[in-house]
């Protein structure tokens, strides 16, 4: 299921900060992570990042298909609320 901590439209406009992807369990999406095609996010701001999602980007990264919304530096990074 998907558990939302705030709005979309909310969270986009709240102080925001970049974490390791691994780090990431339990706190809030700040972006829209979504593979590309088909383009149909699986995590949207507000939303609270679970273990089993963190997972599923890995594998999808592993796989080497496009995703949208993550950072790459020496490793992923996602955006996440700073509260």
């Amino acid at each position: 299921g998907h558990e939302m901590y705030c709005i979309p439209y909310r969270a986009k406009r709240m102080p925001q900060k970049d974490v390791l992807l691994e780090e990431s369990s339990g706190m809030v999406s700040g972006e829209y992570i979504y593979l590309y095609p088909p383009g149909i996010p699986f995590l949207v701001p507000g939303e609270v990042i679970h273990d089993d999602c963190i997972r599923k980007m890995k594998e999808y990264k592993i796989q080497s298909l496009n995703i949208k919304g993550l950072k790459q530096k020496e490793q992923l990074y996602i955006t996440v609320l700073d509260r």
